[in-house]
């Protein structure tokens, strides 16, 4: 169990890395949409644009309050996951495997950035 004092430390990392994730969704979407031909390639870029705008709410309610929504908490966890699963494929034509895993690893980070908010609002 986290101490008191290490409750701020998972807090900030929260707050940083959602600022990362923020700007990397949002900016891949800026990049790749111009070049959007398919549905594909629109439904993982809307993705990734979503956890873009998800990553920077997340920042404004952390700074703000101790605890995210559950709902936000989960619709960034499932629109990483389906941004990373569906990039590989749509964007690289990889395999179905690569996408798998992609998808995979995104929920994975989301889960990971659930864990950190969640640590970082206990009191």
């Amino acid at each position: 169990m986290a101490s008191r004092a290490s409750t701020p430390i998972y807090r900030v990392a929260a707050i940083i890395l959602s600022l990362v994730w923020g700007y990397l969704g949002i900016k891949g979407w800026w990049n790749q949409w111009s070049r959007c031909t398919n549905a594909g390639l629109i439904i993982q870029t809307i993705a990734q644009l979503l956890y873009g705008t998800i990553s920077v709410a997340a920042v404004i309610i952390l700074l703000r309050e101790r605890k995210l929504p559950k709902i936000l908490e989960w619709s960034w966890a499932i629109t990483m996951a389906v941004a990373a699963g569906m990039a590989p494929v749509v964007w690289g034509g990889a395999g179905i495997g690569a996408g798998i895993a992609s998808g995979i690893a995104g929920i994975l980070l989301g889960l990971g950035m659930i864990w950190l908010a969640r640590r970082g609002s206990q009191s």
